[in-house]
């Protein structure tokens, strides 16, 4: 009966003493949490870089409307979306994802409380969005969403982000000014 338990004792206390391998298991204990919090770092620098470029090109698409170009050349809402796409130099893929939303509005206190209509099925939104860029010494409001892909839509700040209908996240972007006399 000593014989048995001695043995036992003697391996019990080799495997105790023999630390190989302890690396590894605090590796595989640590590295979850290490690479969550990694790829939530490059996800939050990915979505505010696609933000920042996002407003940029509505900015740009926007000077089209105040000082007169829009008006006078006809561009429509699609060339204005198409516009704000090209801005973006392909870091974000808009084409079927972006909907654009112009409007003159009576002063700065009343510009609209809704909320922006985002749409990633690239079909037409009925109703429409309003697209009435406005004349000279109006204020204009407008309003761009992209929807853009997550990618670690199950992973620290994947999971935080409010997802759309396809596990999208909804960049809105909005300006108002007033319309250059031109």
């Amino acid at each position: 009966m000593f014989s048995i338990y001695r043995k036992v004792r003697r391996k019990v206390k080799r495997l105790t003493a023999d630390n190989k391998g302890g690396a590894a298991v605090e590796f595989a204990m640590v590295s979850p949490v290490f690479f969550g919090f990694l790829f939530s770092l490059f996800e939050a620098g990915l979505l505010f870089t696609r933000i920042a470029i996002i407003e940029d090109a509505t900015q740009a698409a926007s000077r089209q409307i105040y000082t007169g170009a829009a008006q006078s050349g006809g561009l429509t809402q699609t060339d204005v979306a198409n516009m704000i796409c090209a801005g973006t130099a392909g870091f974000v893929s808009c084409a079927d994802s972006i909907e654009v939303e112009v409007q003159t509005v009576t002063g700065f206190d009343a510009l609209p409380e809704t909320d922006a209509v985002c749409d990633e099925s690239g079909d037409d939104i009925n109703p429409t969005t309003t697209f009435n860029p406005g004349a000279q010494q109006e204020i204009v409001f407008v309003r761009v969403c992209v929807t853009v892909p997550i990618l670690t839509p199950g992973l620290g700040l994947g999971l935080a982000l409010p997802k759309t209908a396809n596990d999208n996240y909804a960049i809105v972007t909005s300006l108002a000014f007033v319309n250059e006399p031109f």
